[in-house]
């Protein structure tokens, strides 16, 4: 594994094609194990409920940080997957180590301009999921307006 000057992390494969893990500066450290929020990204978006997520470290007193997803339901979801139903989702895909200690419901995650996540506001969203008793997390999931998904598109 490589680094470039910009902090992307990278392997070279023996095919010759390079594979992206993701950013060193969203790279969550739980446990002494390094967690591609990128790739557990990846892994959560495979559930056919979810619209929109970005993964971010919390602080925790036994890990250092856990893993936290921030979700979005598909606006045509009625009733969001139990988190044990997306962590074995993940599960299949990648390490357990890497699964979220917990997902956080939101109606919208904020952007820039740019369409990247607003990782200061993500990471407030986990925060406070954390110090109310995960209220955020037992939020319902029903988007009542339709929104643009990162990289274009509108939900249906």
């Amino acid at each position: 594994m490589c680094s470039s000057d910009l902090g992307d992390r990278a392997r070279l494969r023996a095919d010759g094609s390079v594979e992206l893990f993701g950013r060193e500066s969203v790279t969550i450290n739980t446990g002494g194990e390094k967690v591609f929020a990128e790739e557990v990204e990846q892994a959560i978006k495979t559930h056919d409920s979810i619209w929109d997520v970005v993964v971010v470290g919390r602080p925790s007193t036994k890990w250092g940080q856990e893993v936290v997803a921030v979700v979005v339901a598909r606006a045509d979801v009625t009733s969001r997957p139990s988190d044990d139903e997306l962590r074995e989702v993940c599960a299949a895909k990648i390490a357990r180590y890497k699964l979220p200690k917990e997902f956080v419901w939101v109606d919208e995650i904020k952007r820039t301009a740019a369409g990247k996540p607003n990782y200061a506001w993500v990471e407030q969203a986990a925060l406070r999921a954390s110090s109310a008793g995960s209220a955020l997390s037992r939020q319902s999931a029903t988007v009542a307006r339709p929104h643009t998904r990162p990289g274009g598109g509108e939900q249906k």
